[in-house]
């Protein structure tokens, strides 16, 4: 049928599952003995590891399903986490790289063949993990309810700034012939500047992608407290729009009401005149 060179064989006729599901689930550890202080603690080399797979006594062909195979660790006290997964096929394929009905094992005595694999890599920094990097502080560090942000001068400013990097590689087989292929390599910032008690301004996303190899343009957003109210006005770039907002404050004893008043790009009134409108 159409369907022998999909990814799951033919669909069944009958539609009927009898099956046998089977799986491990597991964790990896060491123990790292100090001779400072002669103790030991337990470090975590794999978080989380597991395979799956099924057996379907009902199926008139393809009784076994792929392997499914997950793990994921994490590095420099959880800056870096890395996630990776994998698939895994008892049956053979011919040479149009099309799965058939035949076991890796009867022929190969292999008991699966590779299919594809993927591997996430994502960086997550903080201005207090930098502070902790350079102090050599290994626990996160709690905010401190009487400190103030202006004694640490200019860079009390990206108190609240997050830098993010997000690189994936995939490999997989594709005609039979083994590609490896990174479809994601992004680095970009976002967060929010607190310029007076009053004012902030908030950045979303705002990096370069080396995949497409062009920069990504950010929604920028500016507002302004006015005790139980806020106004603003927040632009997406990459998206050529605008708008304008004024809303209740979160929180206070007006949050029962709910009238954000919003006026944008799209509306007619705005698009009068400048590019900005009624701004």
């Amino acid at each position: 049928t159409i369907f022998d060179g999909g990814i799951y064989g033919k669909p069944q006729a009958n539609g009927q599952q009898f099956l046998l599901n089977y799986g491990l689930r597991n964790i990896f550890e060491t123990k790292l003995y100090s001779k400072a202080d002669s103790t030991s603690r337990n470090v975590k080399l794999l978080q989380r590891f597991d395979f799956s797979g099924s057996y379907n006594f009902a199926a008139e062909e393809y009784n076994w399903s792929r392997i499914r195979l997950s793990a994921n660790t994490s590095l420099f006290n959880g800056i870096t986490n890395i996630i990776f997964s994998a698939s895994f096929d008892p049956y053979q394929e011919n040479a149009e790289g099309d799965r058939i009905e035949k076991l890796m094992w009867d022929s190969r005595r292999v008991p699966v063949r590779f299919t594809n694999a993927n591997m996430r890599v994502t960086t997550n920094l903080t201005s207090t993990k930098i502070r902790n990097i350079f102090k050599g502080k290994k626990e996160p560090e709690t905010a401190e309810p009487n400190r103030n942000l202006k004694d640490d001068g200019f860079f009390s400013l990206f108190e609240n700034f997050t830098v993010n990097h997000s690189f994936v590689i995939n490999r997989e087989k594709q005609g039979g012939v083994d590609t490896l292929q990174i479809t994601s390599n992004t680095i970009y910032f976002s967060g929010r500047i607190d310029l007076t008690d009053k004012w902030r301004v908030t950045v979303g996303s705002f990096g370069y992608d080396f995949v497409a190899k062009g920069v990504t343009f950010p929604s920028l957003a500016v507002a302004r407290d006015l005790h139980c109210w806020e106004m603003g006005i927040s632009w997406q770039p990459s998206l050529n729009t605008y708008a304008f907002y004024l809303r209740v404050d979160p929180g206070t004893f007006l949050d029962f009401l709910n009238i954000p008043y919003r006026k944008g790009s799209q509306d007619p009134f705005f698009n009068q005149g400048s590019n900005f409108g009624g701004f």
